[in-house]
């Protein structure tokens, strides 16, 4: 089985609802410690991830009520929950908000431990992770030496509740002591790896590193330097990338509600009406499974009139919003049933249950404005995990039905994880329904 490593809190609407984005982006550096907790703990689940969604509806309510699914994953590469958050939310301040993000975590995952059968004790340390080390998420790369080896720098990282940027200082000290650093003042980082690889030595008295690294090498901005002038560290920073504060109608800090332990209320959700009820069904792999991202307005799927934009962008690493993620009317039987179309073909069925048959593999597509099909590809060290993404011109929706066109696709891709993992290639595309 998976081992769970990640939890997170999920904006299904990035920037749409000031409370709710004022919310999640106080919780990145708690859900980054109560995950690295969570590794160490070594517990075995159905999934590796859990995600729960967060919403403001604009609600009075007293408590947070947090819906949990208890029903094993069936198309989902993640254990699921959702949040209904509160208009008080937005009266709290960051650090508060982020109290309020560790306990709607801790409560859930605690809800779902008593289903799974998980060890309380595992958990409750994960708790105190988060709560030991002040609700910020920390991390530094390894000295690397000057030329001569008489100095040494890094870059120490941390993320702070206020938004959902880091901050990152260079700091430099003679090798062999153990001395304070010199430490620059903070810039804002995107990618902690990537800037770390950034620190170089110009010369043995001369560091400098690019704080903020995006995707891209025309992404890489800013600059940090440490030089040494008669025995003293001077520093430069400059910083280029601002760092958005949640704000928007319902965030008013200020007025503040004194709120330190809120209640929340955490139930299992009830179980819908499954779309495969069948017992074989209910045991797929999670690589059988294939999330939809619509990133268009120009197509809304089924003729859906609110277009849903979860942020995406060019990375399977940045997130997804599922397409066929319960059972339910309207816009996503399409959807699915495209799917379903190839997962119940007879060949396609054989194939998948003899090469894919694995809980490492994350398939995606995203509905977009490119001009052309394009698959991209990444591995995630953290989750231990092949992400593939089709991104699929939404100008193709315009001229072939929604469930051939995601069929197709559904195959194309799935052609493309068979190549890059060095599988058998897959049956020819299907073009048949299975009903």
């Amino acid at each position: 089985m998976p081992r769970l490593k990640y939890v997170e809190l999920y904006d299904l609407m990035p920037d749409r609802d000031p409370v709710t984005d004022a919310f999640v982006r106080s919780s990145y550096g708690v859900t980054e410690l109560y995950s690295e907790a969570l590794w160490q703990a070594d517990i075995q689940g159905y999934r590796s991830m859990i995600r729960l969604f967060c919403q403001h509806h604009g609600r009075q309510s007293a408590v947070v009520a947090v819906r949990v699914r208890s029903a094993r994953p069936d198309d989902l590469p993640f254990e699921m929950g959702h949040v209904d958050i509160p208009s008080w939310v937005g009266h709290l301040d960051a650090h508060a908000r982020a109290r309020l993000a560790l306990n709607v975590v801790h409560e859930a995952v605690l809800r779902l431990a008593a289903v799974r059968g998980w060890d309380r004790p595992l958990l409750d340390g994960c708790y105190r992770h988060v709560m030991d080390n002040d609700l910020e998420y920390r991390w530094q790369s390894p000295w690397k030496a000057s030329p001569g080896r008489r100095y040494e720098a890094r870059a120490t990282f941390r993320v702070p509740p206020d938004d959902d940027y880091g901050r990152v200082r260079l700091e430099v000290r003679r090798r062999g002591t153990d001395a304070a650093p010199h430490r620059s003042a903070e810039a804002i980082v995107s990618r902690f790896e990537r800037t770390a690889r950034t620190v170089q030595w110009a010369s043995a008295n001369q560091v400098t590193m690019t704080p903020y690294c995006g995707f891209t090498a025309g992404d890489h901005t800013g600059l940090v330097q440490a030089s040494l002038h008669d025995g003293t560290w001077a520093f430069e920073c400059r910083d280029d990338v601002s760092a958005r504060q949640p704000a928007g109608e319902g965030i008013n800090p200020l007025d503040g509600q004194d709120v330190k332990d809120p209640a929340i209320v955490v139930y299992l959700a009830e179980e819908a009406e499954p779309r495969v009820v069948s017992e074989e069904s209910q045991r797929r792999p999670s690589a059988w499974g294939v999330s939809i991202v619509w990133m268009s307005s120009l197509y809304q799927p089924g003729g859906n009139s609110e277009f849903v934009d979860d942020g995406f962008g060019d990375d399977p690493e940045m997130g997804i919003q599922v397409g066929s993620a319960e059972p339910t009317s309207g816009w996503e039987d399409d959807s699915w049933l495209a799917t379903e179309d190839v997962r119940r073909h007879p060949e396609w069925k054989a194939w998948l249950t003899e090469h894919l048959s694995r809980d490492d593999v994350l398939v995606l597509l995203q509905v977009d404005d490119k001009p052309r099909r394009k698959v991209v590809y990444s591995f995630s060290k953290k989750q231990q995990e092949h992400r593939f993404g089709l991104h699929l011109p939404v100008q193709e929706f315009l001229v072939t039905p929604e469930r051939e066109l995601i069929r197709q696709a559904t195959c194309e891709v799935f052609a493309a994880v068979a190549a890059k993992l060095e599988l058998p290639p897959p049956p020819p595309p299907v073009t048949t329904t299975f009903n």
